[in-house]
């Protein structure tokens, strides 16, 4: 009943103040697998300010709390250290002060907390503004601020860092090139730039809000999803667009993360394999030169008749370009002979062309040395995915 409402609520979205075809926004795409809540409880605090603030009151708090999260957050006037107010400072350029001075980040790490202890999660993301983005040299450094991060996070394996591309202004508050470049900066930041650390994952706020590239008015907010039309904040319907593709992601992303794993599992390890991460919709058709799925290297026969029902339907999947249905056939086929090579190949050259990179490369660093693996790596590449 209450999926039927929330989606009828994203149809219906923002009667009376002019909206876009649903197709041309986030409702359409699917939020990917969702494979429940955390079996224990875990500890987030979100760095944020009235945008999160419009979000949790729309319905992501109660979702969180249902979702097995004790939810903390640090908002305006709050986290003084020595006169400088973390809750103020949410802009990119703020971040590398507020993470990478200890003194800051120990604020963070446990705030609202009693006394030694730490937060799980630690997410962050900065309001609207950000996202007019004015030149070229001002999205370069946007990336240079958040690469600064990453050394801090690594040398904190034990806690998620969750960033999130900035929200979407509309369009009666940017210029089309200050939207495609907070387009850009929203790509990069959720496929490039913490691809190969574990501890740190990227959810895609701004695609979630936002109207589809090649739609009119693209990489602005969507109608329905603002307050109004001078007001980026997002309305109800915006929070729950966002709240809709955000939990089944944080589900995905806190094992992908090893949150969950037992402790002693080396960080470098997954215990199992990660799902897929919710991106925009693939085109069907096989890569021009790629080795279609048929051609493969045959697996030893005497297969169990399941496994062999099960690969024939994802390499069916894979063809007629149901790229997620073929990651969750091979993941079955996995459950069930964990080396199965030929699930592992279709598994990863599927991850590519949803690209993700995080599962991608979880196959590929499986297949044992050879042609499959290299037959991996070239497929991946030429959708822009690197596994080497």
């Amino acid at each position: 009943m209450r999926r039927t409402s929330l989606l009828l609520a994203l149809l219906l979205a923002g009667c009376g103040k002019g909206t876009v075809p649903v197709d041309h926004t986030s409702a359409s795409i699917d939020p990917g697998p969702d494979p429940g809540k955390p079996p224990r409880t875990l500890s987030m605090v979100w760095l944020h300010h009235s945008t999160g603030d419009s979000i949790l009151q729309g319905g992501l708090l109660d979702a969180l709390k249902g979702n097995a999260v004790a939810f903390h957050d640090i908002n305006y006037k709050q986290a003084v250290v020595d006169g400088y107010v973390i809750g103020d400072h949410t802009d990119p350029p703020d971040f590398p002060k507020t993470f990478n001075e200890p003194k800051h980040l120990s604020v963070v790490k446990s705030w609202g907390l009693p006394a030694g202890k730490q937060h799980d999660i630690i997410m962050f993301k900065s309001c609207f503004p950000a996202s007019n983005i004015k030149d070229d040299a001002m999205l370069e450094d946007y990336k240079k601020w958040y690469q600064s991060l990453l050394p801090t996070f690594k040398a904190h394996p034990d806690i998620l860092f969750i960033a999130m591309s900035t929200p979407p202004l509309t369009r009666w508050e940017t210029k089309p090139d200050r939207a495609a470049r907070a387009r850009t900066w929203s790509r990069w930041i959720t496929t490039e730039y913490a691809k190969d650390v574990r501890n740190v994952k990227v959810f895609d706020l701004f695609d979630a809000l936002a109207i589809r590239e090649g739609k009119d008015n693209a990489s602005t907010l969507a109608p329905q999803f603002a307050t109004a039309r001078g007001d980026s904040h997002p309305s109800r319907e915006g929070a729950q667009a966002v709240t809709r593709m955000f939990i089944p992601w944080f589900n995905r992303a806190v094992r992908a993360a090893g949150l969950l794993d037992p402790k002693g599992t080396p960080a470098s390890a997954p215990a199992s394999a990660p799902t897929a991460t919710p991106s925009k919709p693939a085109g069907a058709a096989l890569l021009v030169g790629a080795p279609s799925v048929g051609a493969l290297p045959a697996d030893p026969p005497l297969l169990p008749a399941s496994t062999a029902d099960l690969m024939k339907q994802a390499q069916e999947a894979y063809v007629a370009g149901n790229f997620r249905r073929a990651i969750e056939l091979c993941q079955e086929v996995l459950k069930l002979e964990p080396g199965h090579k030929q699930a592992l190949m279709i598994l990863g050259a599927s991850a590519c062309r949803l690209k993700d990179t995080t599962l991608a490369k979880w196959a590929y660093d499986r297949l044992p040395p050879g042609k499959m693996r290299e037959s991996l790596a070239q497929i991946c590449a030429r959708v822009g995915v690197e596994l080497k």
